[in-house]
């Protein structure tokens, strides 16, 4: 029988324990940090900062930003003609016909039934005879319920929506309350370095949408109003443009697990597979340089055997399910596809324990996305580049101001969001 004595010291110790692996304690609303810890979350704040792109655990802190870096230089160099290989591919109407389900209902918040009455947010589907007959039935064949995946896509209909069609840009709809949400409800509160990665991965998709809403300004000739809000949306947001680059990241680093079942996948047409199998070639997707992303969210998600990883895949599904509040018809499309690209990913990459998917298991949808998203958050990769180039050749980059790659370590206030 164990003695008083032993027991009081036996729960002591377990107490002493305790307290070290809660980590510093936290003062007012801002944590204490000490070097070489990570940041622990204070009780006060509304939602966990979105820790910084590069904070890498497991490194020093120069090692953790040289391997951003790298990966970072090897995106801009090649960004311009990956887009090129790309803007061919998804012209296929394999990546560009989606069964999205336009009428489902809004779970999560309270909202008038009116839909968006801006005709830029108007999307029709496309006529029967523009769908392939051999995609329509691969879509229905495939079709599952999975209970705990990383993504439940709608069931597929007759009825499908054309993104080249609908390409996404500048509606002028409001999706504050949308994105308030996401940020308050979907992600995750607490110091777990997997749960940080996936709030930089949800954020990088909300970059991405930002940086087409920019460049759609662009392109209808209001130079100044896209300048303005790219400085609004992504350049003064701390972390927005540095997870847009962990996004794409994670991205290139599913497609390149994924390089077997996506070149030798069955596209109803030889000419795509060999655009592909060239795509997958390029050093961004295979040569390793923007590898430090997948490296560190394994190690982070695998830990003690990934136990609390279904939380992840949970809200994954929760993210796709609160795109079904969006009352903009277009953005509503376009935020279920780049949703499906991202958790597609987290597929690949992760699986159910953090080692990684069965990437010969992806549906032709899981497919589409993961390409056609990619492709989404290069492009609003290529858009923050141009839109420096424009600020610099201005002369409308102060004097020490800091640059949007500038390591931010502030966090991010879902009341303070820009959309």
């Amino acid at each position: 029988m164990v003695s008083s004595l032993t027991l009081a010291a036996l729960v002591a110790l377990a107490a002493v324990g305790s307290a070290l692996r809660a980590g510093p304690a936290t003062h007012g609303r801002r944590s204490v940090r000490h070097r070489g810890a990570q940041p622990v979350a204070s009780a006060t704040e509304p939602i966990d900062a979105i820790a910084p792109v590069f904070w890498f655990s497991g490194f020093s802190k120069s090692s953790r930003a040289k391997e951003f870096d790298r990966g970072v230089d090897a995106i801009n160099r090649q960004v311009d003609g990956a887009i090129e290989m790309l803007n061919e591919i998804t012209s296929e109407p394999f990546f560009s016909l989606y069964s999205v389900d336009m009428l489902a209902s809004c779970a999560y918040l309270l909202q008038d039934v009116d839909e968006c009455n801006l005709q830029s947010c108007e999307c029709l589907p496309c006529d029967d005879e523009d769908v392939p007959p051999h995609l329509l039935a691969r879509d229905h064949a495939e079709f599952e319920f999975a209970l705990d995946g990383w993504a439940r896509w709608d069931m597929p209909t007759d009825t499908y929506y054309d993104l080249r069609q609908y390409p996404e840009a500048y509606t002028r709809y409001d999706g504050r309350q949308i994105w308030q949400f996401i940020y308050r409800k979907i992600c995750f509160k607490g110091a777990a370095e997997w749960k940080r990665d996936f709030n930089r991965a949800v954020s990088g998709l909300h970059a991405s949408i930002s940086g087409h809403v920019v460049r759609s300004m662009h392109a209808e000739g209001d130079t100044e109003l896209a300048l303005r809000e790219y400085r609004r949306r992504l350049r003064e947001q701390p972390g927005a443009v540095e997870n847009l680059y962990y996004g794409c990241m994670l991205l290139l680093n599913a497609c390149n697990e994924a390089s077997d079942k996506l070149g030798a996948y069955d596209y109803g047409d030889d000419a795509i597979n060999e655009r592909l199998r060239t795509l997958l070639q390029i050093p961004l997707l295979c040569g390793g340089c923007v590898g430090a992303a997948q490296k560190n969210l394994r190690r982070h998600a695998s830990w003690q055997g990934g136990v609390g990883l279904w939380q992840a895949r949970l809200r994954a599904r929760d993210l796709m399910r609160i795109m079904n509040c969006v009352q903009c018809s277009v953005c509503r499309l376009h935020g279920k596809v780049g949703t499906l690209g991202v958790n597609t990913g987290m597929q690949i990459l992760l699986g159910r324990e953090g080692r990684g998917g069965d990437a010969a298991r992806m549906h032709r949808v899981e497919v589409a996305a993961l390409i056609t998203t990619l492709h989404k958050f290069l492009s609003s990769i290529q858009t923050v580049r141009s839109m420096e180039a424009e600020l610099a050749a201005a002369g409308r980059v102060g004097k020490g101001e800091p640059t949007p790659m500038g390591g931010y370590d502030g966090e991010i206030d879902p009341d303070e969001q820009e959309v």
